[in-house]
C-alpha cells in the first residue's frame, strides 16, 4: 500500500507592517488543517509548534484535498497568494517536464500555467479569508484556469521532497513548509 506523508513543519508570520518592520516574528496562535481522504474531511494530527503529520493511505480518487479547519487570528477578507519559494532537491523539473510542464508548453494550457507556478511567476495556492470565521486553501492552478473556488488539491503521485511557499497575509510575510514522502 502506497503511503504519502505530508508534514507541515510551521507557518511563521514575519512582521512587515505598512512601512515598519516588526522587531520579532509573529506566529499564528492556532491552526488546524484537514484533508479529504476520499470518504470525507479528516483533521490532521499534530500541532503548530512541532508540525502536522499526515500519512495518506490508498484512498478513492486521483487527488488529496487540503484545507484550513481553524485559524486564529483570522486574517481580514481577501485571497492571500502563496508562491513556491523552493522546490525539492532532485529531478523536480524533470518530473514536471514528463507531464508536459515546460517553458515550451502552449500558452493557456494547464501545463503552461503550471510552468508559471513552478517558476515562481504565479501562486501555487491562496489562503482565502472571509474576515470572520472561515479560511480556505484555494488551488492556484485551478484559479489560473478560471475556477477561483477550487480547494487546494495535490496529485497522489506528486514529487516527493520539501516545498517552501511564501506569501503575504495582511502585511505579514508568511512561510509555509510542506514535506511530501512516500
Amino acid at each position: 500500500m502506497k503511503k504519502l506523508g505530508l508534514i507541515l513543519f510551521s507557518i511563521a508570520l514575519i512582521g512587515v507592517l505598512a512601512g515598519t518592520v516588526a522587531a520579532k516574528p509573529r506566529w499564528i496562535n492556532e491552526l488546524t488543517l484537514q484533508y479529504d481522504d476520499g470518504t470525507g474531511m479528516v483533521t490532521m494530527d499534530g500541532a503548530l509548534a512541532p508540525g502536522f503529520v499526515l500519512y495518506y493511505e490508498d484512498a478513492p480518487g486521483e487527488f488529496y484535498y487540503l484545507d484550513v479547519e481553524t485559524i486564529d487570528p483570522v486574517p481580514p477578507v481577501g485571497d492571500y497568494a502563496f508562491y513556491l519559494k523552493t522546490a525539492p532537491i532532485g529531478p523536480y523539473f524533470e518530473y514536471m517536464a514528463s507531464r508536459g510542464v515546460t517553458a515550451e508548453a502552449t500558452p493557456g494550457t494547464w501545463e503552461y500555467k503550471m510552468w508559471l507556478i513552478i517558476t515562481k511567476q504565479a501562486p501555487m495556492f491562496y489562503l482565502r479569508s472571509d474576515g470572520d470565521t472561515q479560511c480556505d486553501l484555494i488551488d492556484g492552478l485551478q484559479y489560473a484556469m478560471g475556477d477561483t473556488n477550487a480547494p487546494l488539491r495535490i496529485n497522489k503521485d506528486y514529487f516527493v521532497g520539501a516545498y517552501h511557499f511564501l506569501g503575504d497575509v495582511n502585511g505579514a510575510r508568511t512561510m509555509i513548509k510542506l514535506f511530501f514522502a512516500d
